[in-house]
């Protein structure tokens, strides 16, 4: 699948060690990011004044986003989130945007995981809602990627920030990678924030978000590794000294690799593809020839990257898919609160 132009500028902006030129071009576009933050602007003002509508479904619902572009931990939150329901006997519908007969990346992720959860996605989410409603029962309605999504009014409204970099590189699209402008946290119900495999972050307890977060943290914890080709559960200790890399397309392959860091696998490359890309065979002979270069013996994938590795993976080098979970540290009780009322409406 080839990328636009647009889509080759952001993905060279996005590279932590892009150098001079990444600067040079970031503030080449940054007229283009004001009229940017002017239209996010008016258009949620808009939305706020019922000048455009936003329409109440008959569930309550909750909205999982975030202000920059990939890598911030929606969907493992959103995974935790359908665990944590279903300990409350409630059921949840996933309701995300599509575009055409393809399914999205972390649906089919979802839908791997969680067979048995009800989920909906299209490009018009209404539409999608109302036929989910005729074939299946659920209490609540998770809204992914819901808070630049104002057409479906939310009854909590999450926001996911990575704690390591919150705003991203610091600029609107197209010139950084915030979605919105950071004053538009106000409008969140809850900010979580997620420290990953436990990366530093700054303290922000005199920062602009903190009226919205209700001391709501967590990260990721290390679950397991098992084989893509089906073998079942691996053991670290059954990888040996083997020398390893990783293959993802994920929007952060850092915090990927620090989390295999933390379980001592020493980490000899990253073969990293832009966030939701589609792999190819012509993707994976290349890697499998860069591997054989140089020596690596097996890769690690993330289990987004494992739905559509597994249709065209190769024998050699091996594939092992890591397994993680996102876990609140801090504020579980009161997101549970928050759910119970919503649910007690229904």
């Amino acid at each position: 699948m080839k990328k636009s132009f647009g889509l080759i500028i952001q993905d060279y902006l996005n590279h932590p060690q892009s150098g001079v030129l990444k600067n040079i071009i970031s503030i080449l576009l940054l007229p283009f990011s004001l009229l940017y933050c002017f239209f996010m602007i008016v258009r949620r003002q808009f939305y706020e004044m019922r000048i455009l509508k936003s329409k109440r479904l008959k569930h309550p619902v909750i909205s999982v986003g975030n202000l920059t572009t990939g890598g911030t931990g929606k969907t493992p939150f959103e995974i935790y989130l359908i665990e944590l329901m279903r300990g409350m006997n409630i059921r949840p519908l996933i309701l995300s945007r599509g575009y055409g007969s393809k399914t999205p990346d972390e649906m089919s992720m979802l839908a791997h995981e969680f067979p048995d959860i009800a989920i909906a996605y299209a490009k018009n989410r209404h539409r999608a809602y109302k036929k989910a409603v005729r074939e299946h029962e659920f209490d609540i309605v998770i809204l992914d990627d819901g808070f630049q999504h104002l057409k479906i009014r939310r009854d909590l409204d999450i926001i996911i920030l990575d704690a390591s970099r919150p705003f991203g590189s610091g600029r609107l699209l197209p010139s950084g990678n915030l979605r919105e402008p950071k004053s538009m946290l106000r409008y969140g119900d809850l900010i979580v924030l997620n420290h990953k495999a436990g990366r530093e972050s700054r303290d922000y307890s005199g920062s602009e978000m903190v009226r919205n977060w209700q001391g709501l943290s967590g990260g990721y914890e290390f679950s397991g590794i098992e084989s893509l080709s089906g073998a079942g559960q691996v053991r670290l200790s059954d990888l040996g000294e083997k020398k390893c890399g990783i293959m993802t397309a994920i929007g952060d392959s850092k915090s990927f690799r620090h989390l295999l860091q933390k379980q001592n696998m020493e980490i000899a490359r990253i073969y990293s593809f832009r966030d939701h890309h589609e792999y190819t065979r012509s993707d994976l002979e290349m890697v499998q020839e860069m591997c054989m270069a140089e020596g690596i013996e097996c890769l690690f994938t993330t289990e987004k990257d494992a739905v559509k590795l597994k249709t065209i993976c190769f024998e050699n080098p091996s594939v092992y898919v890591i397994k993680i979970a996102f876990r609140l540290e801090k504020g579980e009780d009161h997101l549970k609160q928050r759910i119970r009322a919503l649910a007690e409406k229904q």
